[in-house]
């Protein structure tokens, strides 16, 4: 099945991802780990010759790492203005749990439920979603509100929030 990006997420927030939250292949995921390169952000800024000068980094690596960034709508060589964040790890964290597709949570079946009949397949999509808009969800009420609630606080996210507003204070941006 192809990826298919959250709907409403800035692609920006991608380059939070740790590439332990990527589906490399081994070559790749170790070539980018003994670079000391950890984070999306961080291989996007880099150049296909520069990336190709890695050891052990060859083509197969280049296009994997290239429709990685394309399916989200990113490439090579961005220039990232204000990189890395200072609380880097912390917004790594969150953005993970921002792409996390909601079929994978925790959650009872009836909530679990509702948010796929409502169309929202990610947490991304969710969080920006107020009370008040979940609550008029058919079938979905208090109980299940309170349940989400809480999965989104141990991540330190909530309901109604603003992933622009999320992302300018995480203080980079991409400078085309």
């Amino acid at each position: 099945m192809p990826y298919v990006p959250p709907v409403g997420i800035p692609p920006s927030i991608h380059l939070l991802r740790d590439i332990d939250q990527l589906e490399l292949s081994v070559r790749t995921y170790n070539c980018l780990n003994n670079e000391g390169i950890r984070y999306v952000g961080e291989f996007a800024q880099k150049g296909e010759a520069e990336l190709l000068r890695t050891s052990n980094f060859g083509r197969k690596s280049l296009n994997e790492l290239k429709e990685i960034l394309a399916q989200v709508g990113l490439h090579l060589g961005l220039s990232v203005t204000g990189w890395p964040p200072p609380n880097i790890e912390l917004l790594s964290l969150q953005a993970g749990k921002l792409l996390e597709r909601t079929d994978e949570l925790e959650l009872s079946v009836r909530s679990a439920n509702c948010l796929k009949n409502d169309g929202i397949n990610y947490v991304g999509e969710l969080v920006q979603k107020s009370e008040a808009e979940m609550l008029r969800t058919p079938n979905f009420g208090r109980k299940a509100l309170n349940e989400i609630k809480e999965l989104l606080a141990l991540s330190g996210l909530h309901l109604g929030m603003d992933l622009a507003q999320w992302l300018a204070e995480a203080s980079f941006s991409i400078s085309e």
